[in-house]
């Protein structure tokens, strides 16, 4: 009979352990981005409501209209019209934070284009509303190798983040992509980039902006947040693979550009 030395039985006893604990690890940060997920709708839920708000007015009023004269064609197609545009309009919002919540880990490669458009319908507001230029320069078919929904949670954080900072002021928020090449070894590499004209951060900020905790919005309680949102979002980045980088001057804006890489 063999016997095992005590050190070598303790050594394989402690990486089990390590193994173990490393496991436990991971499943926290899992349910953590899944409780973040769920943070942010609630975060989201007034603007939400508003915008439902918004959509129904019209559509109820016209139908009130239509059901007084009914012998009026042309207001009730009117109302018909715009029945049938605020319910799409809904649908798509609805759809939208069922998707931000459901997670097909089958799915490990995600459209740029569709899900920036997927987030800013989940997002539920009209940001032009709010004194908020938005454009979109992202190529229709590039494609990056991480999951969409994470990809989704990524941008929500971003772009919530820019809005705050803009608010309540007017300004520009940008969000780009563009295909780079030698970012990740020989592999081709998209540059993800949102940026706002807002309030902007200092250098000690910008610093710490990653860490647990550590808030970018305004101190006046227009909006709570978890402290956590850009903690998880360089976690879901470094998950897929990639980087993330900000750059910021106090009173002239913030970009926050990660660089994940390309699939297709």
């Amino acid at each position: 009979m063999q016997i095992r030395p005590q050190s070598t039985f303790d050594e394989e006893r402690l990486l089990h352990r390590i193994d173990e604990l490393l496991g436990q690890v991971r499943h926290l940060e899992t349910e953590v981005e899944r409780t973040h997920r769920l943070a942010t709708l609630g975060l989201l839920s007034g603007s939400i409501a508003h915008e439902f708000n918004n959509i129904l007015t019209p559509v109820l009023s016209y139908a009130q209209l239509a059901l007084a004269t009914p012998d009026d064609e042309e207001l009730n197609r009117k109302a018909l019209r715009k029945a049938v545009e605020g319910t799409e309009k809904a649908a798509q919002i609805a759809s939208a934070m069922l998707g931000f919540v459901r997670d097909d880990e089958s799915e490990r490669t995600a459209v740029v284009r569709s899900v920036v458009d997927e987030a800013l319908r989940c997002i539920g507001r009209d940001l032009f509303k709010e004194g908020i230029a938005l454009e979109i320069d992202t190529p229709r078919n590039l494609q990056v190798e991480m999951r969409p929904i994470s990809l989704e949670q990524v941008l929500i954080n971003l772009i919530l983040n820019a809005a705050d900072a803009i608010r309540p002021g007017s300004g520009r928020l940008r969000i780009s992509a563009q295909l780079i090449d030698g970012s990740t070894g020989n592999k081709r590499s998209v540059a993800i980039k949102v940026e706002d004209s807002g309030r902007g951060m200092d250098a000690a900020l910008v610093s710490r902006i990653f860490e647990p905790f550590v808030s970018t919005g305004p101190k006046d309680g227009r909006r709570t947040g978890t402290g956590l949102g850009l903690t998880i979002c360089r976690r879901l980045v470094e998950e897929a693979g990639g980087t993330i980088s900000v750059s910021s001057v106090a009173g002239e804006g913030t970009a926050f550009t990660f660089v994940l890489p390309a699939a297709g």
